[in-house]
């Protein structure tokens, strides 16, 4: 079934991201972009009309696996700004769909090929065996090369192409879809406001020269199973195309955001159907400091006692031990004003800026 989203979502309002270019359609404002996570966006008027989507690939909806996806990602962040918490990233998710196009064309023509079908050689291999030369037959696999040639009249439907130029970004972001997993229509769903559908950027023209190899390797291998072959060296066509359908499938993502203390936004994606997450786990250096400002106070507390039961320790070997104790409670406390200070700066160049690193 094939249906127009403006139409069946009533979304009216069209955003677009002054850093990574992307259009998309949201119910209401949108304060972050669903791609890059910045938050320079701002209402775009367009009279680019959203194609009509086909499919929507079939999405895990247990809202308990992101969950456990989400707090079992941000756990191990030490120094956590306040709004990195399952709450936050809950309340500020939504759901977003990024476009595939699915092509369907008539082909027509003739083709010519070198195709291998394989067959089995009986042979025998000798070896020495307690003093007697001993013979094994074996089965070899050899491929008889030969000429085909005919002709192609058929029609294909939904030959899948990315419609986003940087689709390749996002799948190292949240890695790939099985496109073929039980896609569903798009009046199976009941969508609420939270959703949001990213425009194509790969127009139909650019799109075409994708889909026309991807029908030709079609082609290719269907020829090669009707002539019963297992290899092709050579391959040919003269096809024409024809009738082309341009439709979409929707690929599902769940993307969240939260900020830091200087209202900095972060991104947090799971892939919608294998629930794999990525994103940024920002750490505060502002707590981090905090906390290395309280621990060196501790630590110089615990530095005079040292001193005070080092003078006192002559009266007594209790006082002595206290010392001794005081001194490497002291040098614990320091360690760790230490590593506050330089964990947050050090864990951010390795865990933030998720969707350029991946540029």
């Amino acid at each position: 079934m094939k249906t127009n989203i403006i139409e069946f979502l009533s979304i009216t309002k069209t955003w677009g991201c002054e850093k990574c270019g992307s259009l998309y359609l949201k119910h209401d404002k949108s304060s972050f972009c669903p791609v890059c996570g910045d938050k320079h966006v701002q209402e775009i008027n367009t009279n680019t009309q959203y194609p009509e989507i086909e499919l929507i690939l079939n999405f895990h909806k247990n809202v308990q696996d992101y969950e456990d996806k989400i707090q079992n990602f941000i756990q191990p962040v030490k120094f956590k700004t306040e709004q990195l918490n399952l709450n936050t990233i809950k309340k500020n998710g939504e759901w977003v769909f990024f476009p595939f196009w699915l092509v369907d064309s008539k082909a027509n023509g003739s083709w010519k090929a070198e195709f291998g079908f394989n067959y089995l050689v009986e042979s025998s291999v000798e070896h020495l065996q307690h003093g007697e030369w001993i013979s094994q037959k074996t089965n070899e696999t050899r491929i008889d090369w030969k000429p085909r040639q005919g002709t192609v009249e058929k029609e294909y439907s939904n030959i899948s192409i990315s419609a986003l130029s940087y689709y390749n970004q996002l799948e190292r972001i949240f890695g790939s879809y099985n496109l073929s997993n039980d896609n569903k229509s798009l009046t199976d769903y009941q969508f609420t406001n939270q959703i949001t559908l990213i425009y194509p950027n790969i127009d139909k023209n650019t799109g075409w020269q994708f889909a026309k190899e991807s029908l030709i390797k079609k082609i290719n291998s269907d020829c090669q199973s009707a002539a019963g072959a297992q290899h092709t060296k050579t391959f040919s066509q003269q096809v024409q195309f024809s009738d082309q359908n341009w439709t979409l499938l929707l690929l599902p993502y769940f993307v969240s955001h939260y900020s830091d203390e200087a209202g900095n936004p972060y991104s947090i994606w799971i892939n919608g159907q294998s629930l794999r997450i990525q994103g940024d786990r920002y750490s505060s250096p502002a707590k981090g400091k905090q906390f290395g400002f309280v621990f060196l106070l501790i630590s110089f507390v615990l530095f005079l006692l040292f001193l005070l039961f080092g003078y006192l320790s002559r009266m007594s070997d209790l006082v002595a031990i206290l010392a001794f104790f005081s001194l490497l409670a002291s040098i614990g406390f320091l360690i760790g004003s230490i590593y506050s200070f330089f964990y947050p700066s050090n864990w951010n160049k390795k865990n933030t800026n998720t969707f350029n690193k991946a540029g």
